[in-house]
């Protein structure tokens, strides 16, 4: 469901494609690579109309396949995010609401577990240990790569005299600690393994994940990426949330210093587009690209200032943490077109199947994309939530949605056991007329609030109970702790 004008920006933005051979007729895929890029706006790409932020890779995906022009994140979190894309499969059913704390339970079916069941090689490449194997998303891999190597923070640990306690120590040490690489650390790996596979070939085809933990705040590409797009700026924004916040809090934060940060945020973007240039770079010299299906999309957006909400992404459901990129390409897939209806990240599996010539798990929240590249004019409803902090985090209030069409619901519940008793807030806006959600509509469009408001209960009731005795839960170790609280995912 796109607003006209982003319709024709897309259709600007692709018109020097040729279309490629359709569907029918054209030989399937042998491999298939699957990219997750984190914290992605799909309003960053220039195939999605950007003109001023440089993703040339991304946009050759879209150009040799299928662009779809509202995608939705079901929830705006890493972890739960990847166990829906991984599983087709809301947050209600496979029971994964945050990081850290929730693990994907080994009754849930894999994407890694279908295609492994037929024959092919797997292997999973991560860029954060928020992606942890411990949480479940290694299920089906037989490689799973996810080893750091840098901190998120540069430097060393400030020092601290004698009379710090010993878990302040712990912490700042932790802190510093190796739970994230850079894209271009994943891309070696993943090539290495590429390079073996070559070298030793295999009658079996191969499922590749390749996660890019770039463009997650911190907001620090390598020189000059990381000031490329505001080169003369002077100020204190370091593209770190730390100095942003700081900043705000003092109230000595300006205009300049926002815009700074979103133009740390873009030349992260065209970091990982660089990574994924390099990943189809070496898959092509190889001789593997034209025989792999490509899919790349991202866990969730991030906040750049809409309501308030300034670089983040977990705790609100409002479109610009929920947009994705998602952009298919290879055999079997039509070559430059775009869909423009609203589709979702738990239709993914469902369509990379198809695609494949394999069957679908079920059950299954998702449903295959086929026909929509095929020209089928059909919209998708779309649940989001988020539960971000529910334990690991003194979040205040927690989020649910539900879009159908033009309108888009949205229920707050407080988690204050002081107002327990008060009912949920609700809101409903009408997505074509008003992108940016400033007009709630619910007590002028009653009808259409207690419709979703319907559609919604279903959902959930359809999913596992709310009640954390029954999810997948876990205690957090101190280094999860600790590497999630530099994450920004624990305070």
């Amino acid at each position: 469901m796109a607003a006209a004008p982003l319709r024709l920006a897309l259709c600007l933005a692709l018109s020097f494609v040729v279309s490629g051979c359709s569907a029918g007729g054209a030989p399937g895929p042998k491999n298939l690579l699957l990219v997750t890029i984190d914290t992605l706006r799909s309003d960053r790409l220039g195939a999605y109309g950007n003109p001023r932020v440089l993703t040339p890779n991304l946009d050759r995906v879209a150009a040799r396949g299928v662009l779809f022009a509202v995608a939705s994140a079901q929830i705006p979190s890493t972890l739960p995010s990847h166990a829906s894309l991984l599983t087709g499969r809301y947050p209600t059913a496979h029971g994964v609401h945050d990081n850290g704390v929730y693990f994907l339970d080994e009754r849930e079916t894999t994407l890694a577990e279908i295609l492994s069941k037929h024959g092919f090689e797997t292997a999973a490449f991560t860029g954060a240990f928020v992606l942890d194997h411990r949480f479940g998303t290694s299920q089906g891999f037989d490689v799973y790569d996810d080893r750091m190597e840098a901190p998120l923070r540069r430097g060393a640990p400030p020092a601290l005299d004698g009379g710090a306690d010993p878990v302040t120590r712990w912490w700042l040490g932790a802190w510093f600690g190796a739970y994230q690489r850079p894209g271009e650390s994943v891309v070696r790996a993943a090539a290495a393994w590429l390079r073996g596979r070559a070298a030793a070939p295999s009658a079996r085809p191969y499922f590749l994940w390749v996660h890019f933990f770039d463009p997650h705040e911190p907001y620090d590409a390598p020189p000059p990426l990381g000031t490329i797009y505001d080169p003369g700026y002077e100020g204190p924004m370091d593209g770190t949330g730390d100095a942003f916040h700081e900043s705000r809090s003092s109230g000595a934060l300006t205009e300049r210093d926002v815009e700074h940060m979103r133009a740390r945020y873009d030349g992260e973007v065209t970091y990982a587009d660089r990574c994924l240039g390099a990943l189809l770079d070496s898959l092509d010299a190889l001789g593997f690209l034209d025989e792999t299906l490509v899919a790349v999309t991202a866990d969730h957006g991030e906040g750049m200032g809409e309501h308030g909400y300034y670089f983040e992404h977990g705790s609100r459901v409002s479109e610009p943490v929920l947009r994705v990129p998602l952009l298919l390409a290879g055999p079997g897939v039509p070559g430059g077109r775009i869909v423009p209806g609203r589709v979702r990240s738990v239709d993914l599996l469902p369509t990379l199947t198809e695609l494949l010539g394999l069957p679908a798990p079920s059950p299954i929240d998702g449903a295959s994309l086929v026909p929509l590249t095929a020209g089928a004019p059909e919209e998708r409803d779309a649940y989001a939530e988020t539960q971000c902090g529910l334990q690991t985090m003194p979040v205040a209030e927690s989020y649910r949605a539900f879009a159908s069409g033009e309108w888009k619901l949205v229920v707050v519940a407080s988690r204050d056991p002081a107002h327990a008793d008060r009912p949920p807030r609700v809101a409903l806006y009408d997505l074509d007329a008003d992108a940016g959600e400033t007009r709630d509509l619910s007590t002028e469009r009653p009808r259409a609030a207690r419709d979703l408001l319907a559609a919604l209960a279903r959902t959930v009731a359809g999913g596992q109970p709310d009640s954390l005795a029954t999810l997948n839960t876990r205690a957090m170790d101190e280094e999860t702790v600790a590497k999630l609280r530099a994450l920004g995912y624990v305070r």
